[in-house]
């Protein structure tokens, strides 16, 4: 069995290699906060790892709120006896 590494064919116009986007339209769509711009001089794998350690961290506080939740829930339950009446 042999494997091509390379074939012939006709591209669209809009899928040419001569068209390539650039960070300035992309950031207009995506939004700055949302877009991480990786460059032959960027750090492949330092990058992909700091941007899945911040989803990790997610994870972390999501955890921190529902402590907290409980906590908050055990402290302000109202208590027995001073629900109780005079009588």
């Amino acid at each position: 069995e042999e494997f091509y590494t390379a074939f012939s064919t006709k591209l669209a116009i809009s899928e040419s290699p001569k068209y390539r986007a650039n960070f300035e339209k992309i950031k207009s769509v995506i939004g700055k906060n949302n877009l991480v711009w990786i460059t032959n001089e960027t750090p492949i794998k330092e990058t992909i790892e700091s941007q899945r350690n911040g989803q990790l961290l997610w994870r972390i506080f999501l955890l921190i709120a529902i402590i907290l939740f409980f906590i908050e829930s055990y402290v302000s339950r109202p208590d027995p006896k001073s629900l109780k009446s005079l009588e």
